[in-house]
């Protein structure tokens, strides 16, 4: 008997013991999770915290990739077009912007625009795009929020954590480059077609009129033909007198001091008489030269008297 109740003794023992074992790991088992727990949630918060005194100054570069895409294709393969969009990809929304003023003035105008139409009446400007100023500092930023998105244990560290607030700290307001678009005036207004042939006839009669009054051997047209054409523009017959001065006229209801709401653009049925931008650049190159004063006669042959003098600004 003395034997059963020993080694009876011995098994709760063991049993005992065991079961001891068990409880501590359990309870060992159950800190450490308490511990990881509290570690995933200390380093949540101090990721969070990074992120937010960030304030958005190391997120990714973005655009809106469909106009991005739909600027690609208007611009085609004009010189300059790839610095044009790379300026647009540092700030979300300025591409959307300039998307959406070719979209209107298309749909104003009945037109599809070309990338020169575009770089004409749009510009990008970019202050500090592509300089260490902007470079180094988003550089910077970048780095840190991979160091919060990434949750690194480091962080966790206080020593560490520390040193990534301060880094933080250090940084400008902003790392990315100021980009903007440079709309002109009048680009998106609506076309008044009627309204637009009204001023622009009113306004050759004028010149029409002026040229008659200072005419000299260096104009193309006689006196004679001047009043003809005059007279037939009043009849109904508008093409020949259009086609004298229009050069002039176009180019002056088009820069005139706040002619933009009015003149957009010419009308499809005016468009033909204004000066061709290479035109007006040659003759702008010549500003300096000894043989302007030929230009200008040739000039105003082609596009109406005084349309070089209104050209360079005289």
């Amino acid at each position: 008997m003395g034997m059963w109740t020993g080694i009876a003794s011995g098994l709760q023992a063991v049993e005992e013991r065991r079961e001891r074992e068990e409880d501590r790991e359990f309870k060992r088992k159950a800190q450490e999770r308490l511990d990881k727990e509290f570690d995933e949630t200390r380093l949540l918060r101090r990721s969070k915290s990074v992120l937010d005194y960030l304030d958005g100054r190391g997120a990714p570069l973005a655009a809106d990739s469909a106009s991005i895409s739909f600027l690609k294709n208007k611009l085609g393969n004009i010189d300059g077009a790839n610095d044009y969009l790379a300026k647009m990809m540092h700030t979300p929304g300025v591409a959307k912007t300039v998307a959406d003023a070719i979209r209107t003035r298309e749909n104003n105008l009945g037109v599809e625009l070309t990338g020169e139409d575009i770089f004409e009446n749009i510009q990008i400007v970019a202050e500090g795009y592509g300089d260490d100023s902007f470079l180094g500092p988003y550089k910077e930023g970048r780095e840190i929020y991979q160091i919060a998105t990434g949750m690194s244990d480091n962080l966790l560290e206080d020593e560490y954590f520390g040193e990534v607030m301060g880094r933080v700290s250090s940084l400008p307001s902003s790392v990315l480059p100021t980009v903007y678009a440079n709309i002109a005036p009048g680009f998106t207004a609506e076309l008044d077609a009627e309204l637009q042939a009204e001023l622009f006839d009113d306004k050759i009669i004028e010149h029409a009129n002026y040229t008659l009054s200072n005419i000299d051997e260096t104009n193309l047209y006689t006196p004679e033909q001047i009043k003809a054409a005059i007279k037939a523009h009043k009849e109904g017959d508008k093409d020949t007198l259009r086609g004298m001065f229009g050069g002039y006229v176009s180019e002056f209801l088009l820069t005139a001091p706040g002619a933009a709401s009015l003149f957009p653009a010419l009308a499809p049925n005016l468009s033909p008489y204004r000066i061709p931008s290479s035109a007006k650049e040659t003759l702008l190159a010549m500003r300096d030269s000894a043989e302007l004063a030929q230009a200008k006669i040739e000039f105003d042959r082609q596009y109406g008297f005084g349309s070089a003098d209104l050209i360079l600004g005289r």
